[in-house]
């Protein structure tokens, strides 16, 4: 079975995009051997538009952080996908212009940013490292973290570690709130028709 990474498509300009500011929160203690940080972002998540002439799409992206609107919330609950949902908290020194679609094709008006979520995977699949091809971890002897290379594409996961998750995480690349998608739900997401949604094949779950 294929799977897919929820991630933005720099090639593409159509809406605005968005810039992480935070919050940020250390996970662990820093260590003075390998001067890890230990920090990961986490709620609420501290966003400032970019692009201020663009519009909002259903999905809004910084890199693989997925940022979507009410609407996208709703499909997700009404079909139990397994996400999370973070709370976005909006930047007011930069205000964004809402596309809006008027009978007289009359330019868009400025409006208040709607409501947004930060989408969060439930749940994290370990990978098989082995076949992934995943460069050996670094691994500090002082504080014992061990870090993995991440990787976008050919990813392989064991059928032994999937029990049915449709939406899920890599655990090897945790506590990264990257969005890993299996084929049904792409689909459905796609016969939705919402927009600026954009991903990347990432890999397979072994049939065996």
């Amino acid at each position: 079975m294929k799977i897919y990474v929820l991630c933005e498509n720099a090639d593409r300009n159509e809406y605005a995009r968005v810039l992480c500011l935070g919050s940020w929160k250390d996970f662990r203690d820093p260590c003075p051997k390998c001067e890890s940080n230990y920090q990961t972002l986490a709620e609420p998540l501290v966003i400032e538009w970019q692009q201020r002439h663009k519009g909002i799409g259903d999905f809004t992206w910084s890199i693989y952080n997925t940022i979507v609107k009410e609407n996208v919330k709703e499909y997700i609950l009404g079909n139990k996908l397994p996400w999370q949902f973070g709370k976005v908290v909006v930047n007011e020194k930069k205000k964004i212009i809402r596309k809006k679609k008027t009978s007289k094709g009359q330019p868009p008006s400025r409006g208040t940013d709607p409501d947004l979520v930060w989408l969060l995977p439930a749940k994290q699949i370990k990978l098989d490292v082995r076949k992934s091809r995943i460069r050996p971890p670094f691994e500090c002897r002082h504080c014992g973290i061990i870090r993995y290379q991440f990787k976008q594409k050919r990813l392989v996961i064991c059928r032994s570690e999937w029990n049915g998750e449709s939406v899920f995480g890599i655990e090897q690349f945790y506590p990264s709130a990257i969005s890993y998608i299996t084929e049904p739900v792409l689909e459905g997401l796609l016969k939705e028709g919402f927009t600026n949604l954009w991903y990347q094949e990432a890999g397979i779950i072994e049939d065996s």
